[in-house]
């Protein structure tokens, strides 16, 4: 059965036409709330408020859309809120050591995930990157940003924050001093023998039931930090260039606008 006759029916007060709704909803809207706010627990509890949402809204669908559309649009809004809150929180980076390790307890240095190990250890080597740049502050991210991803030098960096070149390289050190001991100490990525890997970690989620991968809901993909990240790994060294393509100003506002979610909210 449809959708659309679904919902046209729950209306009515048919209430196995409204269960009905609810389980083809909640797989596509979880999926959509773990890409957009990154934890099991927290999008489990996001899908069930989204749909208490719609449901009570239901007499409000017109019909002009697709009812997936319509959800989706109602839960981009819920979802947009909650990250608003879930950002005021950023995971400190003691804790986010403390989950790497647990991960690491619970498997072994050579473990490997079930099913496409490159593109599940991608997911882990990304989520694990929006965790550690969302636990600085905003001006170390950017700074951490500008300096390692896009290649500004600190004068480009300072001039962009509109900041002393002095002040643009405390928030660089301050922000590289609290990732520290995640790379130098533990990152497979940064030392070839260091005990941390992105496969090593993804069988680990697999074997606690966290779901993988999470990365495949197209419907999400955009604007959101997780695929946000990606396309900033293919600017890498953007500022670099010599001579820029345009003025640096202009060059970061355009960034800044494509990737909104890493870098929103940066002068």
């Amino acid at each position: 059965m449809e959708l659309e006759e679904l919902a046209e029916r729950a209306v009515t007060g048919d209430r196995g036409a409204l269960e009905d709704l609810c389980r083809a909803l909640q797989g596509p809207i979880y999926r959509l709330a773990l890409r957009m706010l990154g934890g099991v627990h927290d999008a489990e509890d996001a899908t069930q408020e989204i749909l208490v949402v719609i449901t009570t809204h239901l007499a409000q669908f017109r019909g002009v859309s697709k009812l997936m559309t319509w959800a989706y649009t109602i839960a981009s809004r819920h979802l947009r809120r909650a990250r608003s809150k879930l950002e005021e929180r950023a995971l400190p980076t003691d804790e986010l050591v403390a989950l790497i390790d647990a991960g690491l307890a619970m498997s072994a240095p050579n473990a490997l995930p079930e099913g496409d190990v490159a593109l599940l250890g991608r997911d882990v080597q990304r989520t694990c990157s929006q965790a550690m740049l969302f636990g600085l502050s905003r001006d170390e991210r950017i700074a951490l940003v500008l300096v390692e991803m896009l290649g500004a030098s600190d004068a480009v960096g300072a001039a962009i924050c509109e900041v002393r070149e002095d002040a643009f390289r405390q928030r660089l050190s301050r922000g590289r001093a609290k990732l520290a001991p995640l790379l130098e100490e533990r990152c497979g990525l940064v030392r070839s023998d260091a005990p941390c890997t992105c496969v090593r970690q993804a069988a680990s989620k697999q074997r606690v039931g966290m779901p993988l991968p999470i990365y495949h809901d197209a419907q999400a993909a955009d604007g959101e930090a997780y695929g946000e990240l990606g396309g900033l790994s293919r600017l890498r060294g953007l500022f670099a260039v010599e001579p820029p393509p345009t003025s640096q100003r202009e060059l970061w506002a355009a960034v800044v606008a494509r990737f909104p979610r890493v870098l929103g909210g940066a002068s």
